[in-house]
């Protein structure tokens, strides 16, 4: 059994986790995950794909009319971070995409999962015009 201690991981770096369809057993204070059957393995797998995190990325960003540069600024972050956040190449760290949370209105699970459930008409209205598909 794969043992969770509590360090700093990326929120993609757990969706994959539990993407593997993990129940977490405590058992002396420890996190354990305990391996589960995944019929819908390979759709979540394209769904948390980095490439697919990255689209999602982008939609944002173009959604809310920013540029790369100023997404960036605003994150507080070196532009080529955001460039291979983007690009699926690098996966996105917890406090930047609570950042785009906070400001954008948007939710985790449409980071890291592509759900829209949840968020405000707006926001889905504004998504959808830079190009999600609904």
């Amino acid at each position: 059994m794969m043992q969770f201690s509590p360090c700093p991981h990326t929120i993609a770096d757990l969706a994959i986790r539990q993407d593997a369809n993990t129940v977490i057993d405590k058992k002396d204070g420890l996190a354990q995950f305990l391996a589960m059957p995944n019929t819908a393995q390979h759709t979540m797998a394209e769904t948390m794909a980095p490439k697919a995190i990255g689209e999602r990325l982008r939609l944002i960003r173009e959604a809310f009319g920013l540029s790369k540069s100023e997404i960036s600024d605003m994150l507080e972050i070196e532009r080529s971070h955001w460039s291979r956040f983007e690009g699926g190449q690098r996966a996105i760290p917890y406090d930047k995409a609570s950042r785009l949370v906070d400001r954008f209105g948007v939710s985790l699970d449409f980071i890291i999962l592509g759900r829209i459930s949840g968020m405000e008409y707006d926001t889905v209205e504004k998504l959808r015009r830079a190009g999600l598909a609904l």
